[in-house]
């Protein structure tokens, strides 16, 4: 029986944001030899179906991606970032171009245990994880020499150790086939998102069991609020709603005022 991944990632196209228009759904049939994926273009209700995708190329729930100067990058299974070009051309029903970029090879095997986190800073990806200790965040830049010749370059270290005021932030439990011991990696802390821009890295604390932000400038940490609930990070982006009939802006706004709703909350 196929195992069947869906995606959704919402994408901004030439800067705007564009998920009621143009968004990419990706739905992975992987079977014995062969894999398949079907992407879904809203801006033209059409799927396109590849059906000579490499399966070794699998999806995860929950994996880090990031929307970057037209392309479309998820880290996937076996160490690797997956990057799709030309989605702009999916609503013509022309399949967007892809490849894939190895992490940076010290992420092993760190990144078999937990997931990194992406950035853009200045326009450029960047990528951040654990060291094998937990006593450091590692960032490094991916830099292109040449078309498509990539190559990660170590941008900073950001010291943990010092910021948790401890050492032992990383302990093994009893893994693998036999039960190995001293075989599966975990951290007290886990990343949840980097912006260089505003020098800031928010962060899970899973002994705490607190969301907190690392200050990179001053090296602190700040609690923003208790309890651990599955957060997601998200920038939002704001534009002009559509012109709208006047009997239909009205009807909104009765149903947002509670009207039809049984609700006395007014939200506008």
């Amino acid at each position: 029986m196929a195992t069947v991944v869906q995606l959704f990632w919402p994408l901004i196209l030439h800067g705007h944001h564009t998920s009621m228009s143009s968004a990419l759904i990706a739905c992975i049939h992987f079977f014995s030899l062969a894999g398949k994926v079907e992407m879904f273009s809203s801006a033209g209700s059409t799927w396109l179906v590849d059906d000579e995708w490499d399966s070794d190329i699998t999806f995860s729930w929950g994996k880090p991606h990031l929307f970057l100067n037209g392309m479309l990058c998820v880290e996937i299974r076996g160490q690797q970032v997956l990057v799709f070009e030309g989605l702009e051309t999916m609503s013509d029903g022309i399949l967007p171009y892809h490849y894939t970029i190895d992490l940076p090879f010290d992420c092993a095997p760190v990144s078999s245990f937990t997931d990194g986190c992406f950035d853009k800073s200045s326009g450029i990806l960047h990528y951040a994880l654990q060291d094998r200790s937990g006593h450091s965040i590692v960032v490094w830049t991916l830099e292109d020499y040449a078309h498509r010749l990539w190559h990660w370059t170590l941008k900073c270290h950001l010291n943990m150790a010092d910021a948790f005021g401890r050492k032992d932030l990383v302990c093994y439990d009893n893994g693998g086939i036999g039960g190995v011991p001293d075989w599966f990696w975990n951290c007290d802390y886990r990343i949840l998102a980097l912006e260089l821009e505003r020098e800031l890295v928010v962060l899970s604390d899973h002994k705490t069991m607190k969301l907190i932000s690392y200050n990179i400038s001053t090296g602190e940490l700040n609690e923003i609020r208790d309890g651990l609930e599955g957060y997601r990070y998200y920038v939002p982006c704001y534009s002009e709603l559509p012109a709208q009939e006047p009997s239909v802006l009205s009807r909104n706004i009765l149903c947002m005022c509670g009207t039809e709703t049984g609700s006395n909350e007014c939200i506008l």
